[in-house]
């Protein structure tokens, strides 16, 4: 049974919790291996945010084009390339992405900044599902991305920090 501040993990190894508050501390098999592992995933991204989050972007949408409708500027994958912001934008997502994986294992700092993410996106009518369909093409992304350096180990820190991030999201 799931309990606030309990976990459990469905077939893809998603960490998934019920009714847990901003405030809940949460515990989950995120290993020292796989936090070691994403760490090194989060460096080769850094080193071109902004390729990666273009790329990032171009992935996402051409997978879920239903999730457009969430950015007015972007028509469709390939207008959205030549919108002026976009680079910026796309660069600015991944930075705050990986802002935010790098705290998840402290649930006091990875709830300080899903509240902050959830406020300044409050006015785009965004959803859990929403972020919950942008980490479905995370992972695969991540895979084609990095190729060999996204070890397996790597996948499965994703995985369980992604379950802790959505799981914030849901419960703020």
């Amino acid at each position: 049974t799931n309990r606030p501040g309990t976990a459990s993990f469905d077939s893809k190894g998603i960490v998934h919790r019920a009714e847990l508050s901003c405030n809940d501390h949460v515990t989950m098999s995120y290993t020292a291996d796989q936090q070691a592992a994403v760490k090194k995933t989060i460096a080769a991204v850094r080193g071109d945010t902004g390729k990666h989050g273009k790329d990032l972007f171009v992935f996402w949408l051409t997978r879920s084009p239903d999730q457009l409708e969430k950015f007015p500027k972007y028509a469709s994958v390939d207008a959205m390339k030549s919108v002026s912001t976009f680079p910026a934008h796309a660069k600015a997502v991944v930075d705050e992405l990986l802002n935010i994986v790098e705290v998840a294992e402290d649930s006091g700092a990875l709830n300080g900044k899903i509240k902050a993410l959830m406020t300044s996106h409050a006015s785009r009518d965004l959803s859990a599902a929403n972020y919950e369909n942008l980490w479905g093409s995370l992972v695969p992304f991540l895979e084609q991305a990095l190729g060999g350096a996204f070890t397996p180990a790597a996948k499965a820190g994703w995985q369980n920090v992604g379950g802790l991030i959505i799981n914030a999201i849901k419960s703020c």
